[in-house]
């Protein structure tokens, strides 16, 4: 993650005096990629942490909208979608389920069709738990701050592929009363995609 962090801070930085424009208004994009949970679930039957590091399939769409401010580009997002991940520990399973979110994005054009951005971002995303000698699955929900970085490359006037990278950090946890005690899940999330700008 510093790797990446670190490389596209320098690209930004060196792109002072490439225009922006080319990405001025408002876009939508569907993606598909790879995401990652690490989480560990304290319940009231057991006094231990049990582990449920899980990946699967993530796919998501997006839309939002950016301007340039000399060489800066600024913008803001949402998006929403659906990952396809399970993870069993023994008897009990945790699955997630739907993610949604808002974000910022901030950067500056490394080309004049290569869009680079910091990301920061809000996500609601939604578990199930089923524990053992429980009769039904438990909703399980999470806001998490969520930075990131990634680029859009323009192939075309209206169209653009775009690759992303963000971490997910839990800080509020909904938990279904009397059954999860303790929990704060880290995602990874890596995306590409294709969009249209409007």
């Amino acid at each position: 993650m510093k790797k990446v962090l670190l490389t596209t801070a320098l690209l930004v930085a060196t792109a002072a005096g490439v225009s922006a424009n080319g990405f001025n208004g408002g876009y939508a994009s569907a993606n598909l990629g790879y995401a990652s949970t690490q989480a560990k679930l304290q319940t009231n039957a057991r006094a231990t942490k049990r582990g449920y590091n899980q990946s699967g399939v993530a796919t998501f769409v997006k839309a939002g909208y950016g301007e340039h401010c000399g060489s800066v580009y600024m913008g803001g997002e949402v998006k929403g979608g659906y990952v396809f991940s399970n993870k069993k520990n023994g008897p009990d399973k945790l699955t997630r389920k739907w993610n949604g979110g808002i974000a910022g994005r901030v950067g500056a054009c490394i080309e004049h069709n290569l869009l680079g951005y910091f990301r920061l971002g809000l996500d609601y995303d939604t578990y199930t738990y089923k524990y053992a000698g429980g009769s039904s699955s438990k909703g399980l929900n999470t806001w998490s701050l969520t930075p990131g970085v990634g680029m859009d490359w323009k192939v075309a006037h209206n169209t653009f592929v775009t690759a992303g990278v963000d971490y997910g950090f839990a800080f509020k946890v909904s938990k279904p009363s009397g059954t999860i005690v303790n929990t704060k899940p880290k995602t990874l999330t890596i995306l590409v995609g294709a969009g249209y700008q409007f």
